[in-house]
C-alpha cells in the first residue's frame, strides 16, 4: 500500500509544494552558472528508472569533462546537493522519487546480476540508503547491498529517516574541506568464477 499508493502520492504532493520555493533558487543558481561558465548550465543524461525504463535525469552541471569542478561555486552546489534541484522535475514527471536507489548509468543494465537488478523494482531517488551510508561503502557490491537492503526496509518512517540523514550528511560535507567518499567512478560488472 505504501509503495503503490502513499509514496507516489506523497512524492507528487511534496514536489508541487516545494516547486514555488525551489524555482526562485533554481533560477538564481542558473543565472550564476550562466555568468560563470556560459550557457550549458544543465547536465541531462539518460538513466534507467523503475523496471529499467529509460528517462532523462536533470541536474545543474558542476563538473567538466575530466570530472573536475567548474568553479568553487559549482563545488559548493555539488557538496550541498543543490545541483540535484532540477530532479524535482523528474519527481513531478513520475520518473523518480525523493527516496530510492540512485539511478546509475544506462550501460550498467546488462552488467547486473539478477539480484542486483532488483534495485529497479522501485523508482530511483534523489537520495537513498546507499548515499547516506557512503562513508561505509568502498565497493560497488557495498552500494548494491544498501540498495537491496532498502527494498526490504522501505516504509514511510524509513524514507523520513533517510531524508533527515541526507540533510545531516550534506550539512557536514559543507563544513569539511576533504572530498566526499565515493566508490570507483566506473563499474564493469560483477565477475563470478
Amino acid at each position: 500500500m505504501y509503495q503503490a499508493i502513499i509514496k507516489p502520492s506523497a512524492d507528487y504532493l511534496f514536489a508541487i509544494l516545494f516547486f514555488p520555493v525551489v524555482l526562485p533558487l533554481g533560477l538564481a543558481i542558473g543565472i550564476c552558472s550562466f555568468f560563470l561558465k556560459g550557457s550549458n548550465i544543465f547536465f541531462i543524461q539518460r538513466r534507467p528508472g523503475k523496471h529499467g525504463l529509460i528517462f532523462k535525469i536533470y541536474k545543474f552541471r558542476t563538473l567538466d569533462e575530466e570530472g573536475n569542478s567548474l568553479s568553487k561555486f559549482h563545488a559548493f552546489l555539488r557538496a550541498s546537493g543543490l545541483d540535484e534541484l532540477p530532479q524535482l522535475i523528474n519527481v513531478l514527471k513520475g520518473d523518480m522519487s525523493f527516496v530510492g536507489p540512485r539511478p546509475l548509468l544506462e550501460e550498467y543494465l546488462d552488467r547486473y546480476t539478477e539480484e542486483q537488478s532488483r534495485r529497479h523494482e522501485v523508482k530511483p531517488g534523489i537520495t537513498g540508503w546507499a548515499q547516506v551510508n557512503i562513508g561505509n561503502i568502498q565497493t560497488w557490491n557495498g552500494l548494491f547491498h544498501y540498495d537491496l537492503e532498502y527494498l526490504k526496509m522501505v516504509s514511510f518512517l524509513f524514507d523520513l529517516k533517510i531524508i533527515f540523514m541526507t540533510f545531516r550528511l550534506k550539512t557536514k560535507a559543507l563544513s569539511q574541506t576533504e572530498k566526499e567518499p565515493s566508490v570507483d567512478p566506473l563499474w564493469l560488472g560483477t565477475f563470478t568464477s
